[in-house]
């Protein structure tokens, strides 16, 4: 990798962390509860556990459903382009029709 993508990768990676953070502080604030920095490391760690657990079954859900409508639609493609005939091959230009 070079140094600029280096760099990117670093810069993503804290902006995620970052949001992570403010979205476990916001969790925490709409939740009324007052912790103490212990209790806000285990907060943090349990909000990311469930999080991640949130995040696969809706990525499953979402895989299954993306599945389920690729195979339909494969379906109507079928349909659609045996029910039509195939066009007539149209000549080449510079060529001319043999007699």
């Amino acid at each position: 990798m070079s140094p600029e993508e280096q760099e990117l990768f670093r810069d993503r990676e804290l902006i995620r962390r970052e949001r992570i953070a403010s979205e476990i502080q916001s969790a925490i604030t709409r939740s009324g509860l007052h912790l103490d920095e212990d209790q806000r490391e285990v907060f943090a760690l349990r909000y990311t556990q469930e999080r991640r657990k949130i995040e696969e079954a809706i990525r499953k859900e979402t895989d299954q459903k993306r599945q389920a409508m690729v195979s339909d639609m494969l379906v109507r493609l079928k349909l659609e382009f045996t029910a039509t005939p195939p066009p007539a091959p149209s000549p080449t230009p510079g060529s001319t029709p043999a007699h």
